[in-house]
Formats: structure tokens, C-alpha cells, sequence
């Protein structure tokens, strides 16, 4: 074989071998840039598009969730608001823990209307000071009321009356009264209570109550004059002057012969003028002293 020449070579080859190998390396580097490149660049592309939907659509269907909610809950509000003011009124009265002390319990006394030759209502309000609400026996022994005059003279009193003060088992309020009556007879008591005790003058008297074991309280009236009763008084003669009117008009009396036998005399003078002295006479025999 002939033998292979060696030496140096003309700088022209070692040029095109740099060329060729420069270019092999390019050709690598851009290879793998377009592979790993290109995979990598199309997955943060797909993530975000991804992430801007989701969020853009999730605050749309809250923000219409709210909106029509709180519109019901604001129009029923109003409409219950009114309901409830009116519930308040008809409250059940607190249940009895039992009986009251009678250091709890108040007896505030009052008369209206009062008149002499009458018998005069008396009506004492109970409530309790501490206690909501207890059962408590009004009676004589329970309760005692006094009517004296002005000047603090004694007029009567249920010591000497016991049965003016009527026995009745009652529930005791703190916020809500509860009244009872006595009645005065309008005349001065004594010891026996007799019904035939002179009438107590017109006048100013005054009216203490008290709860037995508790703190006394006081009201001043006035006893009117008698005139309020009078009208009362005449008003039977008047219906008994229609009566025989309407009698006179039939020919004669059937049933009511007794009747028609005082009626007949002053038929022709007139029935009402004998009729009315009548009962003056018998105003008198009730006379109103002090």
C-alpha cells in the first residue's frame, strides 16, 4: 500500500471542519430549544385561561344570590313589627305564690257621689307593695274602715258594723287594683249597729281604711244634701197616678177595687195633688240629724 502523506493542512479545511461543526451545534441547541421550548410555553398558556374563567364566572352567581334575598327579609320585617305592639296588651296577670302578708297589702279608700239619708258605697282598692300577685280573705277581720267627720269626731266604723264588710276570698295585684265595696249606712253607729240611729248631717267627712297589720290611708268626701234622694222618692206616686188614669178612661175597676176606692175620691179634683203630700209626710219621719 502506498504510504499515506502527512503534514500540515491548508487552513481552508480547518475552516470548513470549524464551519461544519459550528453548525452541527446550532442545529442541536435549536432543536432542543423547539422541543423543550415549545412543550414547555403551551402549559402556562392553557393555566391562566383556565384560572380567569373560573374566578370571573364564581363572584357572578353570589352577587345575584344576595340581591334578592334581603329584599323579602326587609318587606316581612315592617309587617310583623306592628303585630307584636298589639300582643303585649292582653298579658296574663301573674299566678298567686300564695297568700299576702298583711304588711304587703294597701287598702286605698274613696266615695263619690255621696248624699245624706242614703247609704254610701265605699270602695277600697287593694294591691300588694312587693308580692306580684297573692290570695288574700277580705273580711272584718282582715280589713277595718272608719268614717269620721271633719273635725275628726267619730261617725261609724265596721268595729261597731262588722257585717258592712262582706267576706270574699280576692287575688291581690302589685300592678293591677282590685276593688271592694262597703257599705255605709249614712247614719251613726253604735255599739249594737241599730238601724234606727239619727242620719248623718251633710257635711265633709273624711274615710280612713287599713288593712289589719298594715299602714292606714285616708280620703276626704263630701255627704251631699238630701235632695239627690228625693227625686227617687216622688217617682212611685208618679207611676201610680198613670194608674188610675188609665183606669178612669175603663168604666169600672175590676181587680183593683181597693185601689180604685182612694182613687175615686179626688178623681174629679185630680189624683196627683193628694198623692204627693202623702210622701212628703213620710220624708219627715226620717229626720237627718247629726
Amino acid at each position: 500500500m502506498p504510504a499515506m502523506t502527512r503534514g500540515p493542512l491548508p487552513s481552508s479545511v480547518y475552516w470548513r471542519r470549524r464551519l461544519i461543526a459550528i453548525t452541527v451545534v446550532l442545529v442541536i441547541v435549536a432543536v432542543a430549544l423547539k422541543v423543550f421550548g415549545h412543550g414547555g410555553g403551551t402549559a402556562p398558556k392553557a393555566a391562566p385561561t383556565a384560572n380567569l374563567t373560573h374566578p370571573q364566572s364564581s363572584p357572578a352567581s353570589p352577587s345575584v344570590t344576595p340581591d334578592p334575598t334581603p329584599d323579602p327579609t326587609v318587606g316581612s320585617t315592617p309587617t310583623a313589627a306592628p303585630t307584636p305592639s298589639g300582643t303585649p296588651t292582653p298579658t296574663a296577670p301573674p299566678i298567686p305564690s300564695g297568700p299576702c302578708a298583711a304588711s304587703d297589702v294597701t287598702v286605698v279608700p274613696s266615695v263619690t257621689g255621696a248624699a245624706a239619708g242614703t247609704p254610701v258605697p265605699v270602695v277600697l282598692t287593694l294591691q300588694t307593695a312587693k308580692t306580684p300577685a297573692c290570695t288574700w280573705q277580705v273580711s272584718h277581720k282582715t280589713v277595718q274602715v272608719k268614717i269620721t267627720r271633719a273635725s275628726g269626731a267619730a261617725v261609724w266604723s265596721t268595729v261597731q258594723c262588722p257585717k258592712a264588710v262582706p267576706t270574699s276570698d280576692v287575688v291581690v295585684y302589685r300592678d293591677t287594683p282590685t276593688t271592694v265595696e262597703v257599705d255605709w249606712s249614712a247614719r251613726r253607729a253604735d255599739d249594737d249597729c241599730s238601724t234606727h240611729t239619727a242620719w248623718s248631717k251633710p257635711g265633709d267627712y273624711q274615710v280612713t281604711a287599713v288593712a289589719l297589720g298594715g299602714e292606714p290611708s285616708q280620703a276626704a268626701f263630701a255627704l251631699g244634701q238630701p235632695g239627690s234622694v228625693a227625686p227617687a222618692t216622688p217617682a212611685s206616686p208618679t207611676t201610680s197616678t198613670t194608674g188610675p188614669a188609665t183606669g178612669a178612661s175603663a168604666p169600672a175597676g175590676t181587680p183593683a177595687g181597693a185601689a180604685t176606692t182612694p182613687g175615686a175620691t179626688p178623681t174629679a179634683g185630680g189624683p196627683s195633688s193628694p198623692a204627693q203630700p202623702k210622701k212628703h209626710k213620710h220624708k219627715k219621719k226620717q229626720p237627718i240629724v247629726d
